[in-house]
């Protein structure tokens, strides 16, 4: 009953509640000398300080619980601190070193579920794998991942799960520049989590498919649809996600050359993305004001801009790493440095490459090609 009454109070936005609840589940657990039910108590400790982008003390937490589940012997409460402590190292930053340590967290926690049986948290764990697929550009494995996790959903009746592969499968079809496939899948899910009323689903479909709108040029709808889920995911205190799509609505006003607009959403997404992560939203958000300040002939700043996107983002996100490099090549070309610009194209090129997405490397020669007629 604590348990549960410390995830209603995160929901409602009193985590100070929320931390005060969960610790008094885990008191009584260890007044009951319940080893299993505090390592529960302590995942849920961690996730609701994850929420809040206290990511050092959501891993002690996690570990903590890793550690009783283990010597209790409870595989699906190890499988889920394994899975919990696999999102403390994604929302924080990861290079290779934490690519391997989240994609072994996230395996050792998929073959515990196969083990006990437990069907939806399978399903959940090769969602999760295919997260970090997308981010390592490995498309055609995340694409399996996700149609392994959705047929599971659907065996077992859950529709509530169904929509999370639906929604990611978004990303892939994007990746292969099918936006026609990428709304179809993204606005499934969209229906799903109306029907069982999830709305931080509703809210992340949301952005997903503005996303895709923008990217198509269509622009208006795409704001409206983004504007509906900023108040959704606000609504529903869900600050990291709310982050990116004021990062998207920033996006969506600099395509129309709103440029003022554009960053004061992009300061919002900062400011939270900084607080609660992910850190790839900080760094998009810094690759989208570079690209702001190199229109309007501040080549400076947007090269200063730029190379703290590239610096600070994650190293392991190849589609990410390549806006970076592009927004500082536009930079350098901007003020003149003709090789450090080149270098930076070059470096998006490859990074566009290892991302397994279609569309972006021809923005990276586009540049190349200017300064080589220059």
């Amino acid at each position: 009953v604590a348990l549960r009454r410390a995830e209603y109070e995160r929901l409602t936005g009193d985590v100070g509640a929320s931390i005060r609840v969960v610790r008094r589940a885990v008191h009584l657990a260890q007044e009951a000398e319940d080893q299993v039910r505090e390592a529960i108590g302590r995942n849920a400790w961690g996730w609701v300080l994850m929420a809040q982008g206290e990511y050092d003390a959501a891993r002690q937490r996690y570990e903590e619980a890793l550690a009783l589940a283990r010597e209790s012997g409870a595989r699906r409460v190890e499988a889920d601190s394994l899975i919990g402590l696999s999102w403390v190292f994604w929302y924080q930053s990861y290079g290779a070193a934490e690519d391997a340590l989240i994609n072994g967290y996230r395996r050792q926690a998929l073959n515990l579920y196969r083990e006990i049986g437990d069907r939806r948290r399978e399903a959940g764990a090769l969602s999760d794998l295919g997260v970090v697929c997308v981010g390592q550009g490995d498309l055609p494995a995340a694409r399996s991942y996700y149609e392994q996790a959705w047929a599971i959903h659907r065996e077992i009746g859950s529709r509530a799960g169904e929509a999370i592969p639906l929604n990611n499968l978004g990303w892939v079809f994007r990746g292969e520049d099918d936006y026609a496939g990428a709304r179809q899948s993204v606005e499934r899910a969209l229906t799903i989590n109306r029907e069982v009323g999830s709305r931080m689903g509703e809210g992340n479909c949301l952005v997903d498919i503005s996303e895709t709108l923008g990217a198509q040029g269509h622009y208006v709808r795409g704001e409206a649809l983004c504007s509906k889920a900023v108040c959704i995911l606000r609504e529903t205190h869900e600050e990291a996600r709310e982050g990116r799509a004021l990062c998207g609505l920033g996006l969506i006003r600099y395509y129309q050359g709103d440029y003022a607009r554009a960053r004061t959403f992009l300061k919002e997404a900062r400011s939270l993305s900084r607080d609660s992560g992910p850190q790839w939203v900080e760094s998009r958000s810094l690759v989208i004001l570079s690209l702001i300040l190199h229109a309007q002939g501040h080549d400076k700043a947007a090269r200063d801009f730029a190379r703290q996107a590239l610096e600070n983002g994650p190293t392991g996100y190849h589609l990410g790493q390549g806006d970076s490099a592009l927004a500082l090549g536009h930079g350098l070309a901007g003020l003149g440095d003709g090789a450090g610009a080149t270098a930076a194209y070059q470096q998006a090129l490859q990074r566009y490459r290892q991302s397994g997405f279609l569309n972006p490397p021809t923005e990276a020669l586009a540049g190349l090609a200017r300064l080589r007629l220059a």
